[in-house]
């Protein structure tokens, strides 16, 4: 796989799209060959599955949770999100 729809790199960025399941029985990041999908086990309320969106994403590509935000979608199930001073490959690797 050298590329992935849900994944956009702009310069040091990379900007992957997500499709978020709060109150999950799991938490798991799944790379289908169109979509990215993440389980958490928290609820969205006071944005607590957002915030266990970022800690999984973070401990998955082993980068600073501080360099992963979410720049849209906070409160929908659609989210994109930001993620400095990585590489589409690092990212690719991890999903293989």
């Amino acid at each position: 796989m050298s590329s992935h729809p849900s994944l956009v790199e702009k310069g040091e960025d990379v900007f992957l799209k997500i499709r978020a399941h709060p109150n999950s029985s799991k938490k798991e990041i799944v790379f289908s060959d169109f979509d990215v999908d993440i389980y958490v086990n928290e609820s969205p309320e006071k944005g607590k599955a957002n915030k266990a969106i970022i800690k999984l994403l973070s401990k998955f590509l082993n980068i600073s949770s501080s360099s992963i935000k979410i720049v849209k979608g906070s409160k929908s199930q659609t989210k994109t999100i930001l993620m400095k001073g990585i590489k589409i490959d690092h990212i690719l690797e991890k999903t293989t």
